[in-house]
């Protein structure tokens, strides 16, 4: 009889933070830090931060280790120097060990690093690199809905103001992720505009053949 209650109590309990983290509102990027340190002290301080993380080196037998450091050390210098030029440098480099070091792709950690380094840099010359290295890895990974996701503001903007694409493939990719996704109208739009505006003699014969797919299975 005494034991009872404390079980019911641990119970409630486990419900209560169980509910507490089921309806707790999704998080959007922050930000970094603002930083009141005068700005030719943040290149200085980040400067050195880059060098430690250059420093940095794992084991073949612990390759996670040093991934870990290097990690924690570019999160420390984009919230410590906000304003310092290799701050962007930092978004990049950190978005490459997302993509090309974990393994499956930790995508959604590299998904919320990107918003945050579009948010913070709008017009950053970083963007086209990030595009072609997320949308390719989408791409090889057959993610076809997070690389409509990414190409399609891309499409969209060469479409209504004929931005060109920093990473002309992305119209490419928008095609195919709605090839995919059996958007068939919208990819055929898409492959011509490749075909027209950006003969790429990489992309060629595959928007050829996809043209040839999206006819054929029409008529």
């Amino acid at each position: 009889m005494i034991k009872r209650p404390c079980k019911i109590f641990t119970l409630l309990l486990g419900v209560f933070i169980l509910a507490s983290c089921a309806t707790s509102p999704e998080q959007k990027p922050r930000k970094p830090i603002e930083s009141t340190m005068p700005v030719e002290e943040q290149k200085i301080g980040a400067m050195k931060k880059f060098n430690e993380i250059l420093s940095v080196k794992g084991s073949p037998d612990d390759k996670t280790t040093a991934m870990e450091r290097k990690e924690k050390l570019y999160h420390e210098l984009i919230s410590e120097y906000p304003d310092a030029p290799l701050t962007q440098e930092a978004f990049w480099q950190l978005m490459q060990i997302y993509i090309k070091e974990y393994s499956p792709p930790a995508y959604e950690k590299a998904e919320s690093l990107y918003e945050l380094l579009l948010s913070t840099f709008p017009e950053s010359v970083f963007k086209g690199l990030v595009d072609k290295e997320l949308g390719y890895s989408y791409y090889k990974s057959e993610k076809w809905e997070r690389l409509l996701k990414i190409s399609s503001p891309v499409y969209k903007a060469y479409t209504e103001s004929g931005e060109i694409p920093a990473w002309k493939p992305m119209i490419f990719m928008y095609g195919e992720a709605n090839f995919h996704l059996g958007n068939r109208d919208a990819a055929k739009e898409a492959f011509l505009i490749v075909q027209e505006k950006f003969p790429l003699e990489s992309l060629d014969k595959k928007v050829r053949g996809r043209l040839f797919q999206i006819r054929r299975n029409r008529y």
